[in-house]
């Protein structure tokens, strides 16, 4: 969750330590958006300038086509114009304007790169429009420019044995296109995992280095645990239709069968922004065991993290270096972490060499798994999870801003060497 006009933006105040001061540009965050809805909203406060100890940000309004307002208020017009609409921008490579940084961005950028002077410039995608930046820096300032890709703009491509639909063969197309045209200048690109190398290496000379989305170790530092007297189950953030839900459902009900709701509960928080998934869930679960939320702040989400006693996550199987920051939250905590069903990929080695939890593929698995975790909360009233606190300290971002700073230094070095 982004932070309201003013508030911090965790993270970058981790730069000063390398001797860096960010400038941070960034649309206007009212801190209420809990749908996804909310966050496509456009908001038309004027520019906004927050000074923190160690960074500045510039809050901006945020735009879109006009066309675009028309086309989701309009039915008639939708059904017999959008998919057009649609094709055209793609072909322009507009994508993503329901959310047009490029658009909103443009003007202050230009206006703010003639007055100040950068060495450095980080340009942090999706959405994917916001990458037409770079040649805008490239054009107005004498910057190294790195490309910061959080997410592809099909994260399914990394799909074993990947077949798309004609029309995602289209999209496909589009994007490649357009993501080779805007990163052909670019003096550094950084994914969150891995596996987006393979698709990003297509389309840039430019080295691609890794770094993690990571956790914000200062927010853990000032919570404390709430104590409870049942066994707490937790599924925190955001689930995806495309998720496999069932080995989780159908073993909580097994392990359910067993239990009161005197000492045991089950808590989903933030699956009811995607009604598709949440739907689901409270068809197959009791509602006397029961807690499902909207979306929450962040804050609200890292507390319902660090209260649980077992934290739960789907991982996506088959489908190579599907990584959320939930992970890296959940390994962070100190809870047990029980992934089902295993992605026998990223998922699965970050909590078996952190030492946090374990992977099932079944939901007889999951329920056993429970039972054990069940019977030592009962004997112990708590669970002790033997974690590996130096290999889980590398994924916070306190350890991930020094591994960014590092990698800008180097290029700037190396800019100033060229130039002398």
């Amino acid at each position: 969750m982004e932070p309201p006009p003013g508030g911090p933006i965790h993270g970058v105040e981790h730069f000063h330590k390398h001797g860096i001061r960010p400038f941070v540009m960034t649309r206007h965050w009212s801190g209420q958006e809990n749908t996804w809805e909310d966050f496509l909203e456009p908001t038309f406060l004027p520019p906004q300038t927050s000074t923190h100890e160690h960074y500045d940000v510039l809050f901006l309004p945020s735009k879109r086509y006009k066309l675009n307002d028309l086309l989701s208020s309009n039915r008639f017009l939708r059904l017999l114009f959008g998919n057009i609409y649609f094709f055209i921008l793609g072909c322009l490579g507009r994508f993503n304007t329901e959310v047009d940084v490029y658009l909103a961005f443009k003007e202050h950028l230009e206006n703010h790169l003639k007055d100040n002077k950068y060495e450095a410039v980080i340009i942090s995608s999706p959405p994917s429009n916001i990458l037409e930046l770079i040649s805008v820096v490239k054009k107005n300032s004498n910057a190294v420019v790195v490309a910061d890709i959080r997410d592809l703009w099909n994260n399914l491509m990394l799909t074993v044995g990947y077949k798309p639909s004609i029309k995602q063969r289209i999209w496909d197309f589009f994007y490649a296109r357009y993501y080779a045209k805007w990163l052909k200048d670019v003096d550094l690109i950084t994914v969150i995992i891995e596996q987006f190398s393979v698709v990003l290496k297509e389309f840039s000379n430019a080295p691609i280095e890794v770094v993690y989305n990571g956790y914000e170790s200062t927010l853990f530092e000032k919570m404390k645990k709430n104590k409870s007297d049942k066994f707490v189950f937790s599924v925190v953030g955001n689930i995806y239709p495309e998720q496999d839900l069932s080995i989780l459902l159908e073993g909580l009900n097994l392990f359910i069968a067993r239990k009161s709701t005197d000492d045991f509960c089950i808590r989903f928080i933030g699956a009811k922004s995607l009604p598709l998934v949440s739907d689901k869930i409270i068809a197959a679960l009791p509602g006397k065991f029961l807690y499902i939320s909207d979306r929450v702040s962040k804050e609200e989400a890292l507390q319902e993290t660090l209260d649980a006693d077992v934290l739960s996550y789907c991982g996506w199987k088959g489908v190579k270096g599907m990584i959320s920051t939930k992970a890296f939250d959940y390994i962070a905590s100190g809870n047990y972490v029980l992934i089902a069903p295993g992605d026998g990929d990223v998922l699965d080695r970050l909590i078996t060499d952190c030492k946090c939890g374990s992977s099932v593929n079944s939901p007889e698995e999951f329920a056993q798994c429970l039972d054990v975790l069940y019977e030592e909360w009962k004997k112990n009233g708590k669970l002790k999870v033997e974690s590996d606190k130096e290999k889980i300290e590398f994924y916070s971002r306190e350890h991930q801003a020094e591994r960014m700073a590092k990698l800008l230094l180097e290029l700037m070095e190396k800019k100033q060497r060229k130039e002398y």
